[in-house]
């Protein structure tokens, strides 16, 4: 059987001031030179893709998680200008687009539906219900191409989500000419694996910046994700590993009138999610590229096909949670021994809680119990004061647990 190698590293980018840069291989190329014992790894990988055979493929729905890390109000884009990406995708990804009619009649018969559907996740990875977007404000101006500060919430960004379960976004301000990046398959770290849009160039409404203003730059960027190279391989009439996409001598910008030839092909592939021309100007994949994206998948990201993200949660008459321990602080130095405890709760359910009880240890010692009465309606919070309890010298762990919503039982044990 033939085995594709390949030889890490990749590659010199020699990049022009252009007005779409994607930053995706660049960062993979600095994760192997910092992690060579990956390369082996990436190489692994494209040796099962290249002999992966799935003949069965069928249409699946990748649950999505929008991270949108904002200083201000203009980079805190709208619900609306979200969701407009995920329509972008659904359609991109399922070649339901409408300028499908502008592909060239000698592409049709390589031109593909990629079979795939994407959601904004409805399930968290605890099991509570969510909209899948996270809001997360810093004090950071940009995000940097060479920093993963934009991956974890301790360094001003947001934490992801399992990865392996969900398509993580990040959408934030990012400082330089590039205007994404997608992370390969083994081309990076777990926390970090997803992909980075700028918020000018996210979606089709609000904030998003003409001529990359709708949508296809997460298409192009989700790409990578899935493991699909850039149509001139990063390289003067390059590889893209895909047998079916004419090979091309570098980077399209703008629009190009077909047939545009290069490396002795019979016109590039300009229109193609993974070359660099205008969003109005891209319209497809191929045959060849879904045979990649789906041997990436079943070789790899196989976790998305079995994730709950997208699964609707059917809400019961009690589940009462916790969001947060207001008080005491995580790590945090006490003088006195004596703690009042602080808690965020929610009526997560579909009726009116009444009552349910508190029970609190320190160091797995007695429990305590205190009970709740009021009226918190489906989706209210509240703030809960707890009794006194007494703490230890040195290192002491709290636990608090919510239970018998209403005198019955929690339909939701996981956010208890």
């Amino acid at each position: 059987m033939k085995k594709l190698i390949l030889f890490f590293l990749l590659l010199n980018i020699n990049l022009i001031a252009q007005d779409k840069n994607c930053a995706s291989s660049i960062r993979l190329e600095k994760f192997l030179a910092d992690n060579p014992i990956s390369i082996e790894k990436r190489n692994q990988l494209e040796n099962e893709i290249n002999s992966f055979i799935y003949s069965n493929k069928s249409n699946a729905t990748i649950p999505v998680v929008v991270h949108i890390v904002y200083k201000n109000s203009f980079e805190n884009i709208s619900d609306a200008q979200i969701h407009s990406q995920i329509d972008v995708l659904n359609k991109d990804y399922t070649r339901t687009n409408s300028d499908i009619i502008n592909t060239p009649s000698d592409f049709i018969p390589i031109v593909s539906d990629m079979q795939l559907n994407f959601c904004l996740a409805t399930q968290d990875p605890n099991g509570n219900p969510t909209n899948g977007i996270i809001r997360k404000y810093t004090n950071k101006s940009s995000f940097d191409l060479y920093s993963d500060s934009i991956f974890y919430d301790s360094l001003g960004g947001s934490t992801a989500w399992n990865t392996k379960k969900y398509l993580n976004i990040w959408v934030c301000n990012i400082n330089n000419e590039y205007i994404g990046w997608g992370q390969f398959p083994s081309g990076g770290n777990i926390n970090t694996d997803g992909v980075v849009i700028n918020f000018e160039h996210f979606g089709t409404t609000g904030t998003a910046l003409p001529p990359y203003n709708l949508g296809r730059t997460t298409t192009h960027e989700i790409g990578h994700w899935f493991n699909l190279f850039h149509l001139w391989g990063d390289n003067l009439c390059g590889n893209d590993y895909v047998n079916d996409t004419p090979e091309q001598e570098q980077a399209n910008y703008g629009c190009k009138n077909h047939p545009f030839v290069s490396c002795g092909n019979n016109g590039d592939m300009f229109m193609n999610f993974m070359d660099y021309t205008n969003d109005e100007c891209m319209n497809s994949f191929t045959e060849g590229q879904k045979n990649r994206v789906w041997a990436t998948i079943n070789n790899y990201r196989l976790g998305l096909l079995t994730s709950d993200g997208c699964n609707s949660i059917s809400l019961g008459n009690s589940d009462i949670g916790i969001l947060k321990i207001l008080n005491p602080i995580e790590n945090d130095s006490l003088c006195s021994s004596s703690i009042y405890p602080k808690i965020i709760i929610q009526n997560l359910g579909n009726t009116p809680i009444s009552s349910f009880i508190i029970k609190y240890s320190i160091n797995n010692g007695s429990q305590l119990e205190q009970s709740w009465s009021g009226y918190l309606n489906p989706g209210e919070i509240d703030t809960v004061l707890i009794f006194e309890i007494q703490s230890e010298l040195y290192l002491n762990t709290l636990k608090i647990i919510l239970e018998s919503p209403n005198n019955s039982l929690d339909i939701n044990s996981l956010n208890n």
